[in-house]
């Protein structure tokens, strides 16, 4: 059985060789990184089964609002969308359904959409919930279009597998708990994170030209 990975971004070596083992004795593969920019580049960054951070982060980084909704819970949304599997595979295409009901992922650059930063926000495909702000959007590197914050606090819910600084953060639509993706802690300013998103799950609204 192949091993498990884990991507451990450690910039001042806090991370001990005792926690190494035990973690290699559960059968884990380990990868180092000394900066958030190498975990960044690293090939695992994407694909490995967990994380470790031990890094400064940023005054105000975002990882507050992950510490935060990991003690006490996702904000309410502003409005609830509940619909069956019969109601939504019949209103999404099959790779829509597989990536937003399913928590499937689109290959990586695989859309156009990671390219495009013109004016405008991003809503949830399923449900039409505004999200992100196309003026939030950069390009990251990944193959995936990436964002540094929702337009607010409550548009987005996060499920935590397992202890939050050894999983991947999954992100959520808060309206109609569609997968959207991930984020991960490595962003840039004014959040320090950033929102790895399916552009299968994302609809685009152009900003309305004035007359």
């Amino acid at each position: 059985m192949a091993s498990k990975r884990i991507l451990i971004v450690d910039d001042e070596e806090n991370i001990g060789r005792s926690l190494r083992l035990i973690l290699e004795r559960e059968g884990y593969a380990i990868s180092l990184c000394r900066s958030i920019r190498e975990f960044r580049a690293h090939p695992d960054a994407e694909r490995a089964d967990a994380f470790l951070f031990d890094v400064r982060l940023p005054d105000g980084s975002g990882i507050e609002l992950l510490r935060s909704v990991r003690q006490n819970g996702n904000p309410a949304p502003d409005r609830r969308v509940e619909k069956t599997p019969a109601e939504w595979r019949q209103q999404l295409t099959p790779e829509q359904y597989q990536v937003t009901r399913q928590a499937g992922t689109e290959r990586a650059f695989s859309s156009q959409m990671c390219s495009l930063f013109e004016p405008g926000t991003y809503s949830c495909l399923c449900c039409e919930t505004i999200l992100f702000d196309a003026s939030e959007k950069f390009e990251s590197g990944t193959g995936w279009p990436s964002f540094t914050q929702p337009v607010t606090t409550n548009v987005i819910a996060y499920r935590f597998d397992g202890p939050a600084f050894l999983k991947r953060v999954e992100t959520i639509c808060n309206t109609c708990d569609a997968h959207l993706g991930h984020v991960f802690p490595d962003g840039p300013a004014p959040s320090g994170l950033r929102y790895c998103m399916n552009a299968v799950a994302l609809k685009k609204i152009a900003k309305p030209v004035a007359s």
